[in-house]
């Protein structure tokens, strides 16, 4: 089983004969050369992390030595990223290897934080962003934001929705009921919008609950894509209130620039359960995808037992998982199984972890994705691993 990781692997040729394994891992990060290249191992085999990480940690005899190790390895592991991080020459050349970096440490590094491109239907890049603006000057986004407005203030949103006051506000069912009819009143008319000669089909799939508006697109070839955006517009203000503003957003739970930077890292590691993600942009704070098309994956084993979060994650989105992504918001709404090749997608990807022990954040440069789905699970196995005092 050990064979095929090659983070153990290049540990095990570095390994003296008859040597502790903790022995050759101590030595190992006192060696520039050796490090280096180990570190340049474990970045770049993600799936391998974890199986090397409970060997590693299984040979130091006690928890103290383990964390000494730890606090070794975190250093030099550190510096190694900081390196990666100021030779980078586009944002995919750090996305790979981590969803988490800060999206204001992206930004001044590479001025805009931009992955992918924009497919040919659209045009130029700044045709495509034309396009978007007329989207977001639409009855349909105005309604919404009007709507988003006035929830903040029940009585407010009684006095335009009378309708309101006859279910219970509090019950989280009725009250998703009701929104979701409202916004789809309000804001679901499909409506057109041309570019280049050309019209566009566009419709707001509605989500009372998501921090995002997401559209379906259907071009003139008959081409379906989901365009995701914020509802907030931070791009003609740029003062360094709405800038942290903005800032904030991005690394709330179930953002666009969370959602995409966890997506583009699976797809630069060649997961097979993620969508296809086109185009990020961070200024515009909108990502593109092509539209996966099949059935939408029911999250129950029969009819009386839901898949909890361990079945989930390891039985039905295992790639994702070996590469350190964990699923949260268990939803049918969010899985497809793909017409093309029979994968479980994940088409919304918010709340989800990322956790990787050979791989952990970097005070200044990574946050930790958020969650707001209640589960916790990854935290709880974490603390396990710290002794009571």
């Amino acid at each position: 089983m050990h064979k095929k990781n090659t983070i153990i692997k290049f540990v095990s040729e570095l390994q003296k004969e008859n040597e502790d394994l903790s022995k050759t891992l101590l030595n190992l990060l006192k060696d520039k050369n050796q490090r280096s290249a180990f570190l340049d191992t474990i970045l770049n085999n993600p799936r391998d992390n974890k199986q090397a990480y409970r060997l590693f940690s299984n040979s130091f005899k006690t928890l103290k030595a383990r964390h000494k190790w730890q606090e070794s390895y975190n250093k030099v592991y550190s510096e190694h990223v900081n390196k990666i991080f100021k030779d980078a020459k586009q944002p995919e050349d750090v996305i790979k290897f981590f969803p988490n970096f800060t999206p204001w440490t992206l930004e001044q590094k590479f001025s805009n934080i931009k992955l992918g491109s924009i497919p040919d239907i659209f045009g130029t890049e700044t045709n495509f962003l034309s396009f978007v603006s007329q989207i977001n000057k639409s009855s349909a986004v105005r309604n919404f934001k009007r709507i988003k407005k006035l929830e903040c203030s029940l009585p407010e949103f009684e006095k335009a929705f009378p309708a309101v006051k006859k279910i219970d506000w509090f019950n989280f069912s009725k009250r998703s009921d009701f929104l979701r009819n409202l916004l789809k009143v309000k804001c679901a008319k499909p409506f057109n919008v041309e570019l280049n000669k050309q019209k566009f089909k566009v419709t707001f799939l509605c989500n009372p609950f998501s921090s995002k508006m997401v559209f379906l697109i259907t071009a003139p070839n008959k081409e379906n894509f989901i365009l995701k955006a914020s509802p907030y517009a931070f791009l003609n203000v740029r003062n360094d209130r709405v800038r942290k503003e903005h800032e904030n957003m991005a690394i709330r739970a179930d953002s666009t620039y969370s959602d995409a930077m966890l997506e583009f890292y699976l797809k630069l590691n060649g997961c097979i359960h993620t969508p296809d993600i086109l185009y990020y942009n961070f200024k515009h704070e909108i990502a593109l995808y092509t539209q996966e098309t099949g059935k939408h994956f029911h999250v129950e084993e029969n009819k009386k037992k839901f898949l909890d979060f361990y079945s989930f994650n390891t039985k039905i989105v295992p790639d994702a998982m070996r590469l350190g992504v964990y699923i949260n918001d268990i939803n049918e709404g969010n899985f497809v199984v793909s017409e093309k090749d029979g994968q479980v997608k994940i088409i919304d990807i918010g709340h989800a972890t990322f956790a990787n022990p050979l791989t952990p954040g970097i005070p200044g440069l990574t946050f930790t994705i958020g969650n707001l789905c209640g589960q916790d699970y990854i935290s709880i196995y974490g603390v396990l691993d710290v002794e009571d005092v």
